[in-house]
C-alpha cells in the first residue's frame, strides 16, 4: 500500500514539474512564431501546463481548471469576467443544484428505499425485476432534473442491484 502511494506521489510530482517547465519554456524561452504575441505564448503555456496536470492527475480536474482560469486572469492574458464566464451562467448553477440534489437523495438512502419498495411489487423473476426497474426509473426520473445527476445516481444503484 505504501509503495503504491509513493509511486502516485512521485508521478504527481514529476507531472507538476513537467507542467511548470512547459509553462516556463513557452513563456520565456521559446520565441513566439509569426502571428503570435508573447501573451499568446504565455496563455498557451498555461493551457499546456493544465493538460499535463490532467494527464498526471497532479490535482483533481476541477482544481486544475480553476487554477488555469486563475493563472490566465492573474497574468492579465484574459480578463477575469471572460476567464470565469462559464461559472456565472444559469446552466452551471442549475447543474450544481441538480448534482447537489442527486447527492442528497443518494446519501440519504431515500432513492434506494423507494426503488426497492417498487421492486417488491413485482415478481422475483428476471422479467419481473426488469419491469420493476423500468417502472422505478420512470417514476424517479422526473424528480431529478439533470441527466448527469441521474447517471451518477443510477450507476451505483444498478451495480448494487445486479450483485
Amino acid at each position: 500500500m505504501k509503495a503504491n502511494t509513493t509511486r502516485t506521489s512521485t508521478k504527481r510530482l514529476i507531472g507538476g514539474l513537467i507542467g511548470c517547465a512547459i509553462t516556463v519554456l513557452m513563456s520565456y524561452v521559446i520565441n513566439p512564431p509569426a502571428g503570435l504575441t508573447h501573451s499568446a505564448m504565455v496563455g498557451l503555456g498555461i493551457f499546456l501546463c493544465a493538460v499535463v496536470f490532467w494527464i498526471f492527475e497532479v490535482f483533481a480536474d476541477y482544481v486544475t481548471a480553476i487554477l488555469m482560469c486563475s493563472a490566465w486572469a492573474g497574468s492579465r492574458i484574459v480578463p477575469f469576467n471572460i476567464a470565469f464566464a462559464q461559472f456565472s451562467t444559469d446552466s452551471f448553477w442549475l447543474l450544481v443544484g441538480a448534482l447537489g440534489l442527486g447527492v442528497a437523495v443518494t446519501k440519504s438512502g431515500l432513492l434506494n428505499r423507494f426503488s426497492l419498495v417498487i421492486m417488491k411489487l413485482f415478481p422475483a423473476s428476471f422479467s419481473g425485476q426488469t419491469a420493476g426497474l423500468v417502472v422505478a426509473g420512470n417514476l424517479i426520473g422526473p424528480l431529478i432534473p439533470s441527466v448527469t445527476a441521474k447517471c451518477a445516481i443510477a450507476a451505483p444503484f444498478a451495480r448494487g442491484v445486479s450483485v
